[in-house]
């Protein structure tokens, strides 16, 4: 629930940020949802987070850095085959 309230105002503070379009605001809002998880030691949550960014992101320097950091999440969380 702590996660899930994290993006919300990761979310809400990013759109409010008019800098950030919708898209750059909802790829900030998944990267600290993603941390929180692997603060909380959720990996395999951390994971899917990172891959929406991955998958959605237009952005070539934010899919390398999702890409990176689920293969660390995976590592840390013993998740990797």
């Amino acid at each position: 629930m702590l996660c899930y309230r994290l993006f919300k105002q990761a979310l809400k503070t990013a759109i409010s940020n008019q800098r950030y379009s919708g898209r750059e605001a909802e790829e900030i809002s998944y990267h600290t949802l993603a941390e929180a998880y692997i603060g909380a030691k959720q990996y395999a949550e951390a994971v899917e987070a990172y891959c929406q960014i991955a998958n959605a992101s237009t952005n070539h320097h934010m899919k390398k850095i999702a890409q990176e950091r689920i293969r660390e999440a995976l590592q840390e969380g013993n998740l990797a085959d």
